[in-house]
């Protein structure tokens, strides 16, 4: 009865737990929903024409990063409802700013641009839209902050639902009438439109309240007072998403829209479970965040207890795929994606640390440390790059570049992990044992696993 009456207690409406299994539910949902349909739009749709669409929202996402000059994460900070709608507005008017200035860039120096990312065809055309697909993301992330604010966790988890059978449907139905990489681009709009639809049916009653309607000066005080999020924050920002995003422009110029295809599929198969888990986490720990932001005992306990759970969780599922991806890919997706299932292989090695801690990473947004981020995101942004770059004349081949790229990411973001835990004044030792029992035992484990049936596989064949 004791274990009954806990756990009924944890998943009391506005419980940490009952938040995440709402948000989790929705992002279940839909991660099904992708999970379903992509061994068919794998069939429907080659290698590069994924690339070419990867190429093009890879840039935009970087863009949109700071589309609302990042003022969204200033919307859960103040105590009223009122200053907090003043900061939205901040964010929905710089986005329009923003995306004005893309567009008179990507009109003016067009040539140049699509030239040097190789955005040809279909995703060239579609560059002079850049500045819009750029605003859809500003309004987009300022209402899901809202949504956050206000604790409205259903309406995250039905957005979520939403824009993957919209977007899934749109890529399915072109994909048999008219396959090409114009149905991708037409099914990405579509679904942004049902994310922004869906959210401000659950936000725009209290954003454009008469009680907390903000006036002209409470916008601009806002501009001042949030002034560090657009100068400091929106670099690290910026940086961070570059840092994720960037290695598909980078193959895409250095190499081909095909290899492209296959790291981003096999980024974004493997990015599901962080969709699946770390958003919804993240979401429900900023709000817990911003209310205990002064004690630091508390926000120590509850970041270190979720980076033990989400380390595990993600050391149990990269695990598979860093022993069996050159397996799983081709049998899943088709024949035509064994090089996918390759990268993913050494992609699984950095997304285990990036998985675990990037729900986090808040902590220095909540603490004020945004200089401090943008230090470690300059940094993951210049190890991407270099990593990439550099070992191009020594490695022609793609996967030892992508190995490369993916052994210095692991190692990044596990210092990075590191700085967040010392922030909160947890020890060296306590971290470390968190990593050895969540992380390194459990590679260990499938390791040998994996080898054992391996050799078994190979005494029966010889037999």
């Amino acid at each position: 009865m004791q274990l009954k009456e806990k756990l009924l207690a944890k998943l009391k409406p506005g419980s940490f737990l009952r938040s995440v299994v709402t948000i989790a539910s929705g992002t279940v949902i839909a991660q099904i929903i992708a999970v379903l349909v992509s061994p068919l739009i794998t069939r429907l749709f080659t290698p590069e024409d994924m690339g070419v669409l990867a190429s093009f929202t890879a840039i935009v996402a970087v863009l949109g990063t700071i589309a609302a000059g990042r003022y969204e994460l200033a919307i859960v900070l103040p105590e009223t409802d009122k200053e907090s709608n003043a900061v939205a507005f901040a964010g929905v008017i710089f986005s329009f700013i923003f995306s004005f200035i893309l567009t008179i860039i990507a009109i003016v120096f067009y040539k140049p641009l699509t030239s040097a990312l190789k955005l040809q065809g279909m995703a060239g055309t579609w560059f002079y839209l850049i500045g819009f697909f750029v605003l859809l993301t500003g309004f987009e992330l300022v209402l899901n902050r809202t949504a956050i604010r206000n604790a409205h966790f259903k309406v995250i988890a039905t957005t979520q639902i939403t824009q993957q059978i919209s977007t899934n449907s749109i890529k399915i139905a072109f994909g048999f009438l008219h396959p090409g990489t114009i149905g991708l681009f037409f099914a990405t709009l579509f679904g942004q439109f049902a994310r922004i639809l869906r959210l401000s049916m659950g936000e725009f009653k209290i954003i454009f309240s008469k009680v907390n309607r903000p006036s002209i000066a409470d916008v601009k005080y806002a501009f001042r007072r949030y002034k560090k999020f657009p100068l400091v924050s929106s670099w690290a920002g910026l940086m961070g998403t570059a840092t994720i995003q960037l290695p598909v422009v980078l193959f895409t110029a250095l190499f081909s829209s095909e290899v492209a295809g296959y790291y981003s599929l096999g980024h974004r198969i493997l990015t599901l479970p962080m969709a699946l888990i770390g958003t919804s986490v993240a979401n429900v720990f900023l709000e817990r965040a911003a209310k205990s932001k002064d004690e630091d005992r508390e926000l120590g306990r509850i970041t270190s207890d979720i980076y033990k759970k989400l380390l595990m969780v993600s050391s149990l599922i990269m695990s598979v795929v860093t022993f069996y991806g050159d397996i799983l890919f081709p049998f899943v997706f088709g024949g035509n994606w064994l090089m996918a299932g390759k990268f993913a292989q050494w992609l699984s090695i950095w997304l285990v640390f990036q998985f675990a801690i990037s729900p986090l990473g808040t902590i220095f947004t909540v603490k004020e440390k945004q200089v401090e981020n943008l230090v470690w995101n300059i940094i993951q942004l210049a190890g991407t790059i270099f990593s990439i770059v550099l070992f191009i004349p020594i490695f022609s081949n793609s996967i030892n570049i992508v190995a490369v790229f993916a052994i210095a990411n692991a190692l990044l973001y596990f210092f990075y992990a590191y700085r967040i835990h010392r922030i909160l004044k947890i020890k060296h030792l306590q971290f470390l044992k968190i990593i050895f029992i969540n992380c390194i035992s459990i590679f260990i484990g499938q390791w040998l696993f994996s080898f054992l049936l391996r050799l078994l596989i190979s005494k029966l064949r010889g037999m």
